[in-house]
């Protein structure tokens, strides 16, 4: 067997961290910016005028007007949920990318019946669920797929560009919506939700041109495909002793891992490629490394923040929209130098420390001022020193959570993971996270409203203990190949490596000796 350390200790040739793998990554992102976009423009384009007249709410802040606003979100949050569960059985059958290129085309159809739903709150409850399938399957899709193509020593910026051009577009949905204020009629709401089609369009087309995953092909027994791809990512020749190797050390564990799955399989065990010694413990992690993004409190800040701005003297939906849109770019430019410059040399667990202290201490703060002050978001108060640190704060968590909380859980979720089981384990943290955000988004007006800043306290209690689960239960990945997880994790499979490695030079002796015959045949 190829050791493990083979491709971690050899040094990375320039030629892997070319221009090519990082235009495959960044086409592969359009799917990002189908999330990003759809979460950054729904949220303003409720509130604008236009759409509250073509869909006849209720009056702002009534129990229906809540009501029907909080369905238009956790539709889309439950289309989802289910997106990122189907994707599972589609991407083992048919691949990666056929599997893109689906979800690319649900998402296309959810848009455009949102952007001419025409005032029918049943059209964009189905087309905002549609939509939601679409974006639940690219948000399993496209961080395991960036993670099987990446090499180990620019993972976690390359997996992190989904979260990169999540955020740019993000950003850009508030601004849309910003600039759509001036128009009249339902194309003040009508195009920032058309616009979602781009991105859907885009991801389509890029599927037409970016390679299928090698690690997928080698699972499936397609060899020569797999080199092939191998050869166009890291933009070398095969002989090449960096890609001779990693090509081997994949191969090998794939072996590996067919042998062990056979074995569960054939023993009655099946469900012992999950639950088995190593398995367990990584997909616990995986699930409460997504349970802990939602526990930062993020979509409470997300949803209170316009309230925080009100209650120091500033309203209208003109200037709600400008602040959280600056809120967005703080988040943004805060995702992507954390991105450059510190994932792949500081390392994902520091980043996690780092991100939930920082944090934390915002939302203490937020939630103190708020009891202290005894803020009500309808009456605003004097612009005082207190207030206006509360709008720091505001944007101080955005920062923090940004460089830490908001990609990591995304690359670590789609790292960890052995193959044979990588799409199923990344599918169920990926629906935990949908699942948490459901939850999250419809717990918290209530929280607010019962317990006011009590709300932000709970979260920043949560980063604590949050802070200590990542001491004692998350290891360290920065630097390490996709096949060397099972030792991190404590998994020994030196007995299954060494019955694969006698099952591959059974096969190779076979094929020699079917040479061998052949050419005897042909002598004769």
């Amino acid at each position: 067997m190829v050791p493990r350390e083979i491709l971690e200790d050899i040094p990375t040739p320039p030629q892997v961290k070319g221009w090519r793998i990082f235009t495959i990554a960044f086409l592969a992102c359009m799917g990002a910016c189908m999330f990003g976009y759809n979460l950054g423009v729904i949220g303003g384009c409720i509130t604008l005028p236009n759409f509250h007249e073509e869909f006849h709410l209720p009056p702002n802040g009534t129990e229906e007007y809540n009501f029907i606003v909080a369905n238009i979100v956790s539709c889309f949050q439950g289309g989802t949920f289910f997106g990122a569960l189907m994707g599972y059985p589609l991407t083992e059958r048919f691949g990666r990318i056929p599997t893109l290129r689906v979800a690319s085309l649900i998402f296309i159809v959810g848009s455009a019946m949102q952007a001419w739903a025409n005032g029918s709150l049943e059209l964009m409850y189905s087309g905002r669920f549609i939509a939601g399938l679409g974006i639940g399957g690219t948000s399993l899709l496209i961080p395991l797929y960036l993670s099987e193509i990446s090499p180990p020593s620019i993972r976690g910026f390359l997996v992190g560009m989904h979260e990169i051009l999540n955020q740019i577009s993000s950003c850009g949905g508030f601004w849309v919506n910003y600039g759509t204020l001036p128009l009249s009629g339902s194309n003040q709401w009508r195009i920032p939700l058309a616009i979602q089609v781009v991105p859907g369009g885009l991801l389509f087309i890029a599927c037409f041109i970016i390679p299928e995953s090698p690690r997928f092909l080698i699972r499936k027994e397609r060899f020569e495909e797999a080199g092939r791809v191998l050869c166009r990512i890291r933009n070398l020749p095969l002989e090449h002793e960096y890609l001779r190797k990693e090509f081997l050390t994949i191969k090998n564990q794939a072996a590996m891992e067919k042998i062990e799955g056979t074995e569960a399989n054939s023993n009655g065990k099946g469900l012992s490629k999950i639950f088995g010694p190593g398995d367990l413990k990584r997909l616990g992690v995986g699930v409460l490394m997504m349970v802990a993004q939602q526990c930062t409190g993020v979509n409470a800040m997300n949803y209170y923040s316009p309230s925080i701005f009100k209650s120091i003297g500033f309203g209208g939906t003109n200037v709600t929209l400008f602040a959280t849109g600056i809120y967005a770019i703080v988040k943004s430019i805060a995702t992507l130098l954390s991105l450059m410059f510190f994932i792949d040399r500081t390392g994902r667990r520091k980043l996690l420390f780092i991100g939930a202290g920082g944090a934390s201490l915002s939302m203490w703060y937020i939630g103190a001022y708020i009891i202290a002050a005894k803020v009500d978001p309808d009456h605003p108060q004097n612009r005082n020193a207190a207030a206006w640190v509360g709008i720091v704060m505001v944007y101080i968590y955005a920062m923090f959570f940004s460089i830490a909380w908001n990609a990591i859980p995304w690359i670590y979720c789609s790292e960890i993971f052995p193959g044979r089981i990588r799409a199923l384990c990344v599918s169920i943290t990926t629906a935990t996270q949908w699942l948490g955000q459901f939850v999250i988004a419809r717990a918290t007006p209530y929280m607010i409203s019962n317990i006011g800043g009590g709300t932000y306290m709970f979260f920043a209690a949560c980063m604590v203990v949050i802070i200590g689960w990542v001491y004692f239960f998350v290891p360290e990945t920065k630097g390490r190949t996709l096949e060397s997880m099972d030792e991190l994790f404590g998994v020994d499979r030196t007995a299954a490596a060494m019955r694969a490695q006698a099952k591959v030079d059974e096969m190779n002796e076979k094929k020699e000796a079917e040479v061998e015959k052949k050419m005897e045949m042909e002598v004769v």
